[in-house]
């Protein structure tokens, strides 16, 4: 909820993984005394100091593809989110052989996802039948070998989203309620307004 700096919900997960630290070394006697990250954190309160993500409007979805952004595999990133509803992290980790048919029906099966509801099978629109051919091509590999893996999971959407957030702060998008998260909303916002149930 600041305008700049950390958000309270990044603070207290910074001031967690200091508190775990500091008794990791105090149990190997690098430190010793009391724990100074022990204490009150910040209450979390939505609509006070937690926002949710909010979806693209069309005239911001027209700023951010025209002109579009340099680096080719992060647009396909954007159109393949505004086509599933997939998370970032699902998309940028995204391996050749996830991509299946059943039925006649190609999908992506998403696996290792962030809750264990996650793991479903995601239908490919035909505006990005594309990902079939590029699936093949990849195989057991990464579709997109340029995101790399970093952060404490590894994990590929780590570099996509630093990309994707300097991308959108030079189109003029600082909002943190505006992110690469918004195109999941209006996928979202799409079906609620076709009337599909959840």
């Amino acid at each position: 909820g600041h305008a700049v700096g950390l958000s309270d919900a990044t603070m207290n997960r910074h001031a967690n993984t200091l508190l775990a630290f500091w008794e990791w070394a105090a149990q190997r006697d690098y430190c010793a005394g009391r724990n100074p990250f022990t204490g009150p954190r910040e209450r979390l309160t939505p609509g006070k100091n937690v926002r949710g993500y909010l979806p693209w409007e069309t005239d911001e979805l027209k700023g951010l593809f025209n002109p579009l952004p340099r680096r080719s595999d992060l647009i396909e990133l954007m159109v393949v989110a505004l086509h599933t509803g997939m998370r970032l992290d699902e998309i940028a980790s995204l391996r050749g052989n996830q991509v299946k048919k059943l039925e006649g029906v190609a999908f992506i099966q998403v696996e290792d996802a962030k809750t264990p509801a996650g793991n479903r099978q995601v239908p490919i629109h035909p505006r990005i039948a594309w990902l079939i051919d590029r699936a093949k091509q990849a195989g057991t590999e990464r579709v997109w070998l340029r995101f790399k893996p970093e952060g404490p999971g590894k994990k590929a959407g780590a570099d996509a989203g630093r990309e994707f957030s300097l991308f959108k702060h030079s189109r003029g998008f600082p909002s943190r309620q505006k992110a690469f998260h918004s195109f999941r909303k209006n996928v979202t916002l799409i079906m609620v307004r076709a009337r599909v149930p959840e």
